[in-house]
C-alpha cells in the first residue's frame, strides 16, 4: 500500500497460522483467522525498512561491495533502532574484511523530518568533494565520523518515508549535477526492492512475515517492540467558546509536557534525571536506570539502555506523541502509559481549575 502521492508504503500479508506466536515475539502485529490456518500480519514502516536495510547489506556483503565503502544508515531519533542495530552485528560480523579495507558501516541520527536528510547528504556530497573524512554534527552537537567514502545504505523515517543510494554517483541528465541518494522520500523505490524479495518468497512459498521473523531471530535484535502513543490535547471537533476553552487546556498541558520533559535534560546526571521522573510518573511503576536524556532537537529523547523513550509534540496537530522501543512489550506499554498519565492528570487539573 503506498500512499497517495507515492511517498509512503505500508504492508499488510497473510502467513501461516504456525507463524503466529514467533511473530508477535518478534513485534508484529498478529491477527489470527479462524477456520483459516492463517493469519494476518500487519508490518508498521519501521520493520519494514529494518527488513530492507538487512537485506540489502547481505547482498552487499555477498558481492563484496559491502568493504568498499563506509554505509551509512540514517534514521531519525525516533526511528526503530533495530535498524541501527545491524550496524553492530554487520561490523562485528565482518570486522576482518572492514579493518582490511579500512570501512565499516555508519549511523546518524536527525530529527524528524526528511529535510533533515536531504541535509545530510549535501553534506556528505559536499566534504567527498573536498577528499577529506566525512564527519557531520548532529543535533546535539556531537561529531560523527561517516568515514571517507560514505554511501547511503538507507534513510528511514518512523512515520513511513525512506530513501536508498548507490554505490556509484547518480548524474543529471545534461551530466552538470551529480548526488549519491534522493533527498526526499520515495515509495515507489521500496516498493520495488519488496517486489524483488516478495517474488523470491512466492518461488519459496515463504511468507514476507516468516523473513522478517527469520532476521529478527538471525540477528538477535533486542529493540523488536515499538510503540507510539498519540496522545490528542483537545477534541478539534467542538465549536465556539466551548472549542476555545478546550484548545486553551490543551495547548497549556502540551506547554506543561513538553517542559517537564525537557527539564530532565538539565539535569547533572542522569541519575538526578531518573529521580526527577519517576517524581513525575508517581509509584505505579519504576523508572529504570537512565543512561542518556538528551533534546533531540524536537523532542526529549531518554535512553535507557536495553530501551529508549521519546516525547515529541506534533507540529501540525494538537497532539503528544509518545515513542518507546524495547524487548519487554508488557513493560514498554505499562511505562509508556505511566508516561501519557502525566498529560492526563495535567489535563484533569486544569479542566477542575
Amino acid at each position: 500500500m503506498c500512499g497517495p502521492d507515492g511517498d509512503r508504503y505500508n504492508i499488510v500479508t497473510s502467513a501461516p497460522g504456525s507463524v503466529k506466536k514467533r511473530a508477535e515475539e518478534s513485534g508484529l502485529e498478529v491477527e489470527f483467522v479462524a477456520g483459516t490456518g492463517k493469519c494476518i500480519v500487519y508490518f508498521n514502516p519501521n520493520q519494514i525498512y529494518f527488513l530492507n536495510a538487512a537485506l540489502k547489506l547481505e547482498m552487499l556483503a555477498e558481492s563484496g561491495d559491502l568493504f568498499k565503502y563506509d554505509q551509512v544508515i540514517g534514521t531519525t531519533y525516533p526511528t526503530s533502532k533495530s535498524i541501527g542495530e545491524l550496524a553492530d552485528v554487520f561490523n562485528k560480523r565482518y570486522a576482518k574484511e572492514f579493518a582490511q579495507s579500512g570501512t565499516r558501516i555508519r549511523v546518524f541520527n536527525t530529527p524528524v523530518g526528511f529535510k533533515y536528510f536531504g541535509e545530510m547528504v549535501g553534506d556528505i556530497e559536499s566534504q567527498l568533494d573536498r577528499g577529506n573524512e566525512v564527519v557531520l554534527k548532529d543535533v546535539t552537537g556531537k561529531e560523527v565520523s561517516l568515514g571517507r567514502s560514505p554511501r547511503i545504505l538507507i534513510m528511514a523515517e518512523e512515520s513511513g518515508g525512506a530513501a536508498m543510494g548507490s554505490a556509484t554517483w547518480r548524474l543529471s541528465k545534461n551530466k552538470n549535477r551529480k548526488s549519491l541518494a534522493m533527498k526526499e522520500k520515495d515509495g515507489m523505490q521500496i516498493a520495488l526492492m519488496n517486489l524483488g524479495a516478495m517474488s523470491k518468497l512466492y518461488l519459496e512459498k515463504k511468507s514476507f512475515a516468516e523473513l522478517y521473523v527469520e532476521k529478527i531471530e538471525e540477528y538477535d535484535i533486542q529493540h523488536r517492540y515499538y510503540s507510539r502513543i498519540d496522545k490528542t490535547l483537545f477534541e478539534e471537533s467542538l465549536i465556539g467558546e466551548a472549542r476555545e476553552k478546550a484548545k486553551t487546556i490543551g495547548n497549556k498541558a502540551k506547554d506543561y509536557t513538553v517542559d517537564a520533559f525537557k527539564a530532565l535534560t538539565l539535569k547533572k546526571s542522569p541519575r538526578e534525571a531518573q529521580e526527577a521522573l519517576q517524581k513525575l510518573v508517581g509509584q505505579g511503576v519504576r523508572v529504570p536506570g537512565i543512561k542518556r536524556v538528551f533534546w533531540a532537537g524536537d523532542g526529549t529523547y531518554i535512553d535507557f539502555g536495553t530501551m529508549w523513550f521519546e516525547l515529541r509534540a506534533s507540529g501540525t496537530d494538537a497532539v503528544l506523541r509518545f515513542y518507546i522501543e524495547g524487548k519487554d512489550k508488557e513493560f514498554l506499554e505499562t511505562l509508556n502509559k505511566e508516561f501519557v498519565g502525566i498529560a492526563d492528570r495535567k489535563i484533569k487539573e486544569l479542566r477542575s481549575a
